[in-house]
């Protein structure tokens, strides 16, 4: 006969705490590995220029300077106007995405039309093409406009992404249908259902999404630099980009790049560290749904 198995909870309790253990020196291992670039790069930026090169490299600074700053502001041209159309083109970007976005996800999700289905699967297929395949088209498409050096080049072909009204889909579908039901018997209109009623019920979704199209206009580099070549409109991501060229290889500036980075990365980490909580909900409520 086989011997029953004794529950000892003394021994379940040390098998839990092991396995917590296990998981949380792996998860520190990686955040260890995702956090030292940055690292680096705010030591780099705050420490006297001769002590960048110093070998044996230290990974604790000696001494510190904010020299680096001083330097980048002072080296940079027009910084104030790169700062204004990357606020501008940001702004406008995380409007559009989030009202076309949140409007089209109610579409999907709440309204019934023939071929529904069938219109959102082929715009998640389109998820599966990669970005340098459309970046040309896209160009082409820019430049028989006439944009090419205008800032709203940068916003028009990221103005509504399919992303967001998956993402904004997803949302609408956890909002009780009743409510907009109600309010059709009361008389109410679709667009006024839509703002009044179901668009305040998902304010988690559209911080989230509006952090997420926030980083992605703010950091952007390729498309920028493909659209804003020639005209005198810059964004931060640019400059930063044509210091590096100016400067990069003079040992004495390496830590005015970092100071660069350093300061165009700060407003991402500022929102992300006042948010964070409304993007942890949103990845524990977003699913797919049908």
């Amino acid at each position: 006969m086989e011997k029953e198995k004794i529950y000892d909870p003394r021994k379940e309790k040390a098998i839990k705490i092991i396995k917590n253990t296990v998981i949380y020196i792996i998860m520190i291992f990686f955040a260890v590995i995702m956090l030292f670039p940055f690292y680096w790069s705010l030591i780099t930026a705050i420490r006297p220029t001769e002590e960048i090169w110093e070998i044996p490299v230290s990974f604790i600074p000696h001494g510190f300077s904010f020299k680096s700053f001083k330097d980048f502001f002072t080296l940079t041209e027009n910084f104030g106007s790169a700062l204004g159309y990357t606020v501008l083109i940001t702004a406008v970007g995380m409007f559009t995405n989030l009202f076309f976005g949140g409007l089209a996800g109610y579409t999907f999700a709440r309204l019934k039309f023939r071929g529904r289905k069938i219109i959102f699967r082929v715009m998640l297929m389109s998820l599966m093409l990669p970005t340098i395949v459309t970046i040309l088209p896209q160009y082409f498409i820019i430049a028989k406009m006439g944009l090419v050096g205008n800032w709203i080049a940068v916003v028009l072909p990221g103005a509504v992404g399919v992303y967001g009204i998956f993402f904004m889909r997803q949302f609408f579908y956890g909002v009780p249908a009743a409510l907009g039901e109600a309010a059709r018997i009361d008389g109410a209109g679709e667009f006024r259902i839509f703002w009044q009623i179901y668009f305040p019920q998902v304010t988690s979704g559209l911080i989230t999404l509006g952090i997420i199209t926030f980083n992605s206009y703010w950091n952007s580099y390729l498309w920028p630099s493909m659209v804003l070549l020639t005209g005198d409109v810059k964004m931060l991501s640019l400059l930063l980009g044509d210091f590096q060229q100016l400067y990069g290889d003079v040992p004495g500036s390496v830590g005015s790049v970092m100071a660069g980075a350093i300061i165009i990365m700060l407003p991402s980490l500022v929102i992300f560290a006042f948010l964070q909580k409304y993007f942890l909900n949103t990845v524990t409520f977003a699913g797919v749904k049908e």
